[in-house]
Parts: structure tokens; C-alpha cells; sequence
């Protein structure tokens, strides 16, 4: 037999019960809906937690700058370009680019958005559940030997195992016969994992033709197969953004009045 014997202020449903087996009885509570719904909301946030507190790991184990997980295509300027609309497509299609281990070599000359839409790519593909990992080689090189080389197995790895790689920025490093050596042997890490990999620089197809230099025609011949080259044109980002901080400035201090006490 069982006789509710509480019932909730707000929302009028039991909270507890009296059950009664032969001469024995026992009160248990009841969830009224309040209950319920406060009980919801904590495994809710529960899980809120948990995601954040994977992607802060995730972010801390392969972003080797946070500058990185600013760029995303919510804040792309100009969301209907050819470059913008191609890019957002390749994440639409990850699964299948990276099943078929394509990646990207994103060129152009400066500030026209290759690490912002390499980045973008980045943290979409790590909003998909996937582990990225982007920076630089320089950076990579510099994490890898740091401690004097005992993480250097856990970036290997990172490199071997994470679904998406992004190299920024290839081709600035010290042309040093120790660089292109950790440089051959990331890039061979990488190709030997069979997934893709971005990769942004400055470097134009053209010079990837002329390279004269047996080291970086073996390093640029190996990405060249694994990725897919696409040319970002366009007008100098960071010069118009330049230009924009220049006029906020001009109109925070005074406009004209600015100008005339410079002169």
C-alpha cells in the first residue's frame, strides 16, 4: 500500500510516501517536479562542465597558441567570398576529407586570411569531437625539445594521431640544416599517419618551382602530395584593419584637432 504524505508547495506533487509491507512501513521520498527539473538542470550542467573542461584539454594539448581559437568563421569579414565559402565547405565534408586524407596548402602573399581560415577550419573540426593540433614548426620544434626532449614522444604522438594538423606560417623558419633535419621528420611523421594536414605560407608557386635547395624541394615534394594547394587572394588584411584602428583613434582623441597638434 502506498499514501503519499508531502506534496510540494510550488508545484503541488508528492514529495514522499509511505509504503507498507504486512505490519512493516517505510517512508521514501518522491521527485516532485521541481525536483526533477533542478535534477535536469544539474546533469545538464554536468555535462556543460565536462565538454569545456575536454576542450580546454584539447586546446591545451594541441594549440600551441591561443591566439588560434580567436579565429573563426563567425567572425569572417567577408563571409561571402570564394575563399570563405570554399573553406566552410571542406568542413561540411571533413569526414570525407579526411577518409580520403586531403589537406590543404592555403598560399597568398600577406594578410589575406590564410591563418584565419586555417584556424577557423581548426576549431570547427574540434567543435566536431575531433583533436587538432596548429602552430608553427618553429613552435612545434621548441615544444618538442623543451624539458630537454621528455615530451618529445608525446608530441610524436600528437603528430601521428590527431585527426587534423595545421602547420602556420611554413617557410619562415632559421634555414638551418638542424631545422629542415625536425622539419623532414614532423612532415614524415605526419605522412606516414595517413591523415590530413593545412598548412598556410607566403611561399608562392612559382618559388616551389625554383626552390635550388635539395633539403626544402624534399620537404615542399612531400607536402605537395599531400595536400591540395589553394591560392587566397586579396587586399592586406592587417593593413586595413590598420587603417581602421588609425580613424577609431584620429575620432577618440579629437579627429582633426589630433592631426593639427601632430603637425
Amino acid at each position: 500500500m502506498v499514501n503519499p504524505i508531502s506534496y510540494c508547495p510550488v508545484c503541488g506533487e508528492p514529495t514522499a510516501r509511505v509504503v507498507t509491507f504486512g505490519d512493516n512501513s517505510f517512508t521514501l521520498p518522491l521527485a516532485c517536479k521541481c525536483a526533477r527539473a533542478r535534477q535536469k538542470e544539474f546533469e545538464e550542467e554536468t555535462e556543460r562542465n565536462r565538454r569545456m573542461f575536454r576542450n580546454d584539454e584539447i586546446i591545451r594539448n594541441g594549440y600551441l597558441d591561443s591566439y588560434y581559437t580567436e579565429l573563426t568563421f563567425e567572425k569572417d569579414d567577408s563571409p561571402s567570398s570564394k575563399p570563405s565559402v570554399d573553406l566552410r565547405r571542406y568542413v561540411e565534408k571533413w569526414e570525407q576529407m579526411k577518409e580520403k586524407n586531403i589537406g590543404l596548402l592555403l598560399m597568398g602573399s600577406y594578410g589575406t586570411g590564410k591563418t584565419f581560415y586555417a584556424s577557423a577550419i581548426a576549431n570547427e573540426v574540434r567543435k566536431l569531437g575531433d583533436y587538432v593540433l596548429i602552430g608553427t614548426l618553429s613552435k612545434l620544434i621548441q615544444s618538442m625539445n623543451e624539458d630537454y626532449g621528455r615530451d618529445k614522444a608525446d608530441w610524436e604522438h600528437k603528430i601521428k594521431t590527431y585527426p587534423l594538423m595545421v602547420i602556420d606560417d611554413l617557410g619562415v623558419e632559421r634555414d638551418t640544416d638542424y631545422s629542415y633535419e625536425q622539419i623532414e621528420n614532423i612532415i614524415d611523421l605526419r605522412y606516414r599517419s595517413h591523415m590530413p594536414v593545412i598548412v598556410t605560407t607566403n611561399i608562392s608557386k612559382e618559388d616551389l618551382q625554383n626552390l635550388n635547395d635539395v633539403r626544402k624541394e624534399r620537404v615542399w615534394s612531400r607536402l605537395r602530395e599531400m595536400c591540395t594547394a589553394y591560392v587566397i587572394s586579396g587586399e592586406d588584411r592587417r593593413r586595413n584593419k590598420a587603417k581602421e584602428k588609425q580613424e577609431a583613434f584620429k575620432t577618440l582623441i579629437g579627429g582633426q584637432d589630433a592631426e593639427r597638434n601632430n603637425s
